[in-house]
């Protein structure tokens, strides 16, 4: 997730607007995971990991797109594309140091 990435799916505020209040917004973690094979390729690029571990990546990987929109959303889509980009690295380094005890 860079923040070009980021910057496509925010101009899509009124599809956003609806799977969020819906309830809806695993659709987007369904589409990324319906082209998982694309995920691997873009994001495993000399990487080398096992089928298994590329699931995994790839599941948590598709699930960072929906969650950062979704949190967006109820922030009153105040941040930035860079500022959810640092605030969604952050997380993955606070997740990785906490996993790691």
């Amino acid at each position: 997730m860079g923040v070009a990435n980021l910057e496509q799916w925010l101009k899509q505020e009124v599809l956003i607007k609806t799977l969020v209040e819906n309830n809806m917004i695993s659709i987007i973690y369904d589409t990324h995971m319906k082209n998982h094979e694309l995920l691997k390729k873009i994001f495993l690029e000399n990487v080398s990991l096992s089928d298994r571990e590329a699931d995994y990546l790839v599941s948590v990987l598709a699930n960072i797109i929906p969650a950062a929109v979704n949190i967006w959303y109820l922030h009153g889509k105040t941040e930035t594309p860079e500022e959810i980009y640092c605030a969604v690295t952050h997380s993955l380094v606070v997740i990785s140091r906490q996993l790691s005890k």
